[in-house]
């Protein structure tokens, strides 16, 4: 039964943005989270919850949705672990893992808007083991490790299989299956 949730949780109908064709911020985080709930390392690396960081460039607007979005699917947890979510502006690597160790972080998301800077923010999360969202499938395709978008059925988690087993990510062969995964 849990398997069928899993099913139709990750192939829902998407509800897209009309000005980029990606997913709304609500069904990205249902997918994303749901992923979250399967994956086996989850509590040996976030024994005391999840705190994710919504990256953002000069604008927050473009991840100020996805976390808020993600804070109303998580605020009954996973796996009974809170999730939290904080608002960070990349400006720079060192910054960036100042907040990881001050705030606990736990987990980065990754907008488009920062594209430009993945490497180094990539560069963060493998050093540090910390799974990286993105928000689309160009990210993921890049190297983060998890993300939703809209395939010709609907909405699809797509996975990064190198980037997961960098970061300690560890999702069963059942999700896999219905993930796009690029190796």
């Amino acid at each position: 039964m849990q398997m069928i949730g899993l099913l139709c949780a990750f192939t829902l109908c998407a509800e897209t943005s009309s000005a980029q064709e990606q997913l709304a911020p609500l069904e990205q985080s249902r997918i994303l989270l749901r992923a979250f709930s399967f994956d086996r390392a989850l509590l040996d690396r976030d024994r005391d919850g999840l705190v994710i960081a919504f990256l953002y460039a000069n604008d927050s607007s473009e991840s100020r949705a996805m976390r808020l979005a993600f804070e109303q699917l998580g605020a009954d947890g996973i796996r009974n672990l809170p999730v939290n979510t904080i608002a960070i502006r990349f400006e720079s690597v060192s910054v960036l893992l100042e907040s990881i160790d001050t705030e606990a972080i736990t987990a980065i998301y990754v907008p488009e808007s920062l594209a430009p800077a993945l490497s180094s923010i990539l560069q963060v999360t493998r050093a540090r083991g910390l799974p990286s969202l993105g928000s689309g499938r160009a990210l993921v395709e890049q190297g983060v490790s998890m993300g939703a978008f809209v395939s010709e059925t609907g909405a699809k988690l797509i996975v990064n299989r190198r980037s997961m087993q960098i970061e300690n990510i560890d999702l069963p062969a059942q999700v896999l299956a219905i993930a796009e995964v690029i190796r």
